[in-house]
């Protein structure tokens, strides 16, 4: 299980390519559960709230943040084509989809591939192939 960013930086990066690529070897999953926004993002983001009935808490985490957070995660893995290279990647992603099946949509049309990005499948596709 992974909670959010590791040391600011999503999976994504190229630090974690040897766990991807173990990960993928292994034929185990890689849970992607949502940790607490990093501090600039709370500061950003969620600071200065009166915190009625713990407002900020809710905002950042479990309320909107967690889940923005995991899907940006997922988008992000997709835009890099850490799908495409790593094709036997399973990544677990909870509460309904983490905002995904919602946005699929405007998501497709964000990010088809050939449009900047280095994906060479559809977010709906991979979704279907390597998202549990």
């Amino acid at each position: 299980m992974i909670r959010g960013t590791t040391n600011d930086c999503f999976l994504d990066h190229p630090k974690f390519a040897p766990i991807l690529s173990r990960t993928e070897k292994l034929d185990v999953p890689i849970y992607i559960h949502p940790g607490i926004p990093p501090k600039g993002v709370i500061d950003i983001y969620y600071s200065g709230l009166t915190n009625h009935g713990g407002m900020a808490e809710a905002l950042a985490c479990y309320g909107w943040g967690w889940h923005a957070e995991t899907a940006l995660h997922v988008l992000r893995l997709l835009y890099a084509g850490i799908f495409d290279i790593y094709p036997k990647l399973k990544i677990i992603i909870g509460h309904m989809g983490e905002m995904l099946p919602m946005m699929m949509a405007r998501a497709e049309r964000a990010f088809t591939p050939g449009a900047g990005g280095a994906n060479q499948r559809t977010l709906s596709k991979t979704f279907h192939e390597q998202l549990l």
